[in-house]
């Protein structure tokens, strides 16, 4: 009796723990593979001239996560497509703001495309 009742405690664990593993797996795998992917699209949204939908896409994206500076990069190009300076100029620099710079997305080029709105 004693060795069935100590296994009926760890089972409810040992469930708990795989969940938590499964949870973590699809997170990593959302943010790693399934995000990226979307955000490509809207960038092709935006370069074949589409920013409107594109805008109102990252819009919701930014609800769920304020601080992604390669969202508001976008956005920026969005409203320099969607010939709205203003915004474009407040949300590149928003991406500076955040200064969390990798992969595409480079302060030099962040730089470079307010300037040229700045002019």
């Amino acid at each position: 009796k004693e060795g069935k009742r100590s296994n009926m405690t760890v089972i409810p664990f040992l469930i708990a723990g795989i969940l938590l593993v499964l949870i973590i797996l699809g997170s990593y795998i959302f943010k790693n593979y399934v995000a990226p992917k979307k955000l490509e699209e809207l960038e092709t949204l935006i370069k074949e001239g589409n920013p409107k939908l594109a805008i109102k896409k990252l819009q919701e994206l930014l609800e769920k996560d304020e601080k992604n500076p390669y969202v508001h990069y976008l956005l920026a190009l969005a409203y320099e497509k969607m010939d709205n300076p203003q915004m474009a100029i407040m949300e590149y620099r928003q991406v500076l703001k955040i200064a969390r710079f990798e992969g595409k997305l480079t302060e030099k080029a962040v730089r470079y495309r307010l300037a040229k709105l700045l002019l």
